[in-house]
């Protein structure tokens, strides 16, 4: 009872401002000579919690939907540029204890960037040819709610790709 009132009392959409920090994973070794700072971004978040009215949200434990707008870069803006991305996200509780829970994690959406490869003018951007492509973001995050504020911890990987349509394309 205490874990269906404490979800009741939660407000059904909600914004959020969320700082990112990371580091770009040379999962190749041509890509080693691109990961040289921690990348960094800030991410305005809007959020739908379900209702519950419905059947799937029943079934999924009122998942929560996210749209993001996400604006950093990636840990070498000389070689690899700025990053902007427009997703979806949504946020299936896991496991719930009164105001707690933990969320599994699945985001997509499109992102753009300013700086690709050329073969003259940006020769060592072996990660990204293309300056529109696929952003997936799988993650697991934790959450408090205190009356009609949330606190917060996760990790994710936001990827970004062009699904190989020009190459390079390392991601």
């Amino acid at each position: 009872f205490t874990l269906l009132n404490s979800i009741a009392q939660q407000p059904n959409w909600s914004i959020e401002a969320k700082w990112r920090s990371g580091f770009l994973l040379a999962h190749r070794f041509v890509m080693g000579h691109l990961a040289q700072e921690h990348s960094h971004g800030l991410e305005l978040i809007v959020s739908k919690r379900m209702s519950g009215k419905k059947l799937w949200h029943q079934i999924y434990g009122n998942p929560t939907i996210n749209l993001h707008l996400f604006y950093g870069g990636v840990g070498n803006r000389a070689i690899l540029g700025n990053y902007l991305g427009l997703y979806n996200s949504i946020e299936f509780p896991i496991m719930q204890k009164n105001n707690w829970r933990l969320n599994l994690i699945w985001g997509a959406g499109l992102g753009f960037t300013t700086k690709v490869y050329d073969k003259t003018e940006n020769p060592k951007n072996v990660a990204m040819s293309s300056p529109v492509f696929a952003i997936i973001n799988p993650g697991i995050n934790t959450k408090y709610i205190f009356k009609k504020n949330t606190i917060g911890l996760g990790i994710d990987i936001l990827h970004f790709s062009n699904g190989s349509t020009k190459l390079p394309n390392l991601g």
